[in-house]
């Protein structure tokens, strides 16, 4: 996660927007992140990036389509 949001941050010039269940404990002063229900909000242009184990996706991915229906996502398998 680190080093794909490292290359992320150093090749694209939108706005990176970290979510994890986690939020509280993942959060440090150089990285915010906050939860799915305060990060996903609905953009013209968006794309979420899965990487967590693929039993969570079904249940994200349904909660991504509803609160942004027009965002890509892409899925990245780590379990």
């Amino acid at each position: 996660g680190k080093l794909l949001r490292n290359w992320l941050s150093k090749k694209i010039s939108s706005e990176l927007i970290y979510l994890d269940s986690n939020a509280r404990s993942l959060t440090s002063p150089k990285i915010e992140v906050l939860t799915f229900e305060n990060g996903i909000h609905s953009h013209e242009k968006a794309a979420f990036i899965l990487a967590m184990s693929s039993h969570h996706w079904d249940a994200v991915q349904a909660h991504i389509q509803k609160s942004c229906p027009t965002a890509s996502i892409y899925k990245i398998d780590h379990s």
